[in-house]
């Protein structure tokens, strides 16, 4: 079985593929297409030119004739989510019993027609012969509209996923399974978080802030344009001998890092009543991945233990992939547990 998985992001996408024959899994692909700023903002197509130019270069990498095709949506997308628990049945059991049990538990206001539906199924917290499935709900619109989207260039879907899903699967195949564990993917627009217990996912979500906080506030303290900002961010004009460009992005980068950790905190308090919240481990995914200032300053703050994925257990790496997995594969976590959850 062929997989291939597409995250589109307001910066970027990305696609992982991989090969599944039996208990052998291969990643043979990773990939990332840059997209003009401003084509794609939250699940909306403002420049689709843009977008089907990027796609088309992204995936003539992959082979899509016979391949699954699952593609990302953001968390910031959802419609609804409830929990529908299964006392006495294993995990395998209830995610076949809610494919006929979901629409009871999609709320009345809602047409079951109306939406797509993604599930994952996880263990209870405290009750160990429980399984619970989380039901999501993304509007219909939606979906019809990248479904679309992909047509247009010769492409079926087959399914869509939510990507804080993915992320979290994406945890659980390379963090150690016992404790508390986070795993932050930094978008441009949004960051999306998600908290597991012990290998179980238990809580969620999205934050309005991303890299874009860091490129807009680089691009009005050096007074150059947006896009301008966008090159700095990547390393393009940090060729001063002084060192000062450098130093002033790691300084954005520090702010975004204390951002989002101080409201994840502030999640935790509310949520577990836990006024200092510890995570033994932590996963970065995404923009911020690589910058080592951000990185430094979620461990200081967080007390944590940042997890530095160059590989995933049990999945080889193809010829394609090698040399971007020795790098670090937290930039592709999304596109990696979309795959892979498959």
């Amino acid at each position: 079985m062929n997989i291939v998985s597409i995250d589109i992001g307001s910066y970027s996408i990305k696609c992982a593929a991989a090969t599944i024959k039996g208990r052998d899994c291969t990643l043979t692909f990773l990939g990332e297409q840059e997209l003009e700023p401003g084509a794609f903002r939250g699940g909306d197509f403002a420049n689709q030119d843009a977008i089907f130019a990027s796609l088309r270069e992204l995936l003539s990498n992959v082979t899509l004739t016979g391949s699954h095709v699952v593609l990302s949506v953001p968390h910031c997308s959802l419609l609804h989510k409830t929990t529908v628990e299964y006392p006495g049945a294993s995990l395998t059991e209830a995610m076949k019993m809610i494919h006929w049990d979901y629409i009871q538990y999609l709320p009345e206001s809602d047409d079951s027609t109306g939406v797509t539906v993604a599930f994952s199924g996880r263990r209870h917290p405290s009750e160990k012969d429980t399984s619970c499935v989380d039901i999501v709900t993304i509007p219909e619109y939606l979906a019809a509209s990248y479904i679309n989207l992909f047509r247009d260039i010769s492409v079926d879907i087959d399914e869509i996923d939510l990507s804080t899903f993915a992320i979290e699967h994406f945890y659980q195949m390379v963090a150690p399974s016992m404790g508390e564990g986070l795993i932050i993917n930094v978008g441009h627009e949004y960051t999306e978080f998600g908290i597991i217990f012990d290998e179980t996912p238990d809580c969620e979500g999205y934050l309005e802030i991303g890299v874009s906080d860091v490129i807009q506030n680089v691009a009005e303290s050096m007074d150059i344009p947006f896009g301008d900002a966008v090159g700095v961010i990547k390393g393009d004009f940090l060729q001063d001998a002084s060192g000062d460009m450098q130093e002033m992005v790691d300084e954005e980068f520090i702010k975004l890092a204390e951002r989002i950790c101080r409201n994840i905190l502030k999640i935790c308090r509310e949520r577990y009543n836990n006024p200092r919240m510890e995570f033994e481990h932590c996963v970065l995914a995404g923009g911020a991945s690589d910058n080592l200032a951000f990185n430094n300053r979620v461990i200081d703050r967080l007390q944590t233990q940042v997890v530095h994925t160059t590989s995933v257990p049990k999945v080889h790496m193809g010829p394609k992939v090698e040399g971007l997995a020795e790098k670090g594969l937290g930039k592709y976590a999304l596109a990696i547990g979309l795959c892979l959850r498959q």
